[in-house]
């Protein structure tokens, strides 16, 4: 069977794979408009979260979120009640077991 994600993931015809593989592929990450740490993608950082990566050095997605304080404010508990959600879930499991 073969592997969803390989060597030409995306890549959907001939032309594709030629001009990927024998030209792109060598070539660094070219990126005007990227607001990411050049560095860090040289140094092929990992990070902890997608949100970390999205939102970590991007003053024009934190100045999107000041203009619509809703969303900020969604973004940013979100991940609290998930955290919170996540716990009283493990406390359920663990007291439910207890009567299995």
């Amino acid at each position: 069977m073969k592997e969803y994600i390989n060597e030409d993931f995306l890549l959907q015809n001939d032309t594709a794979r030629m001009l990927y593989h024998d030209h792109a592929e060598k070539m660094p990450i070219i990126d005007f408009h990227c607001h990411l740490n050049p560095k860090e993608i040289a140094e092929n950082k990992n990070y902890d979260s997608i949100t970390q990566l999205w939102f970590g050095g991007d003053h024009y997605k934190w100045r999107a979120m000041r203009l619509n304080p809703y969303i900020e404010f969604s973004l940013v508990y979100f991940n609290t009640i998930l955290v919170l959600f996540i716990e009283i879930l493990s406390l359920f499991i663990e007291i439910l077991s207890l009567f299995i």
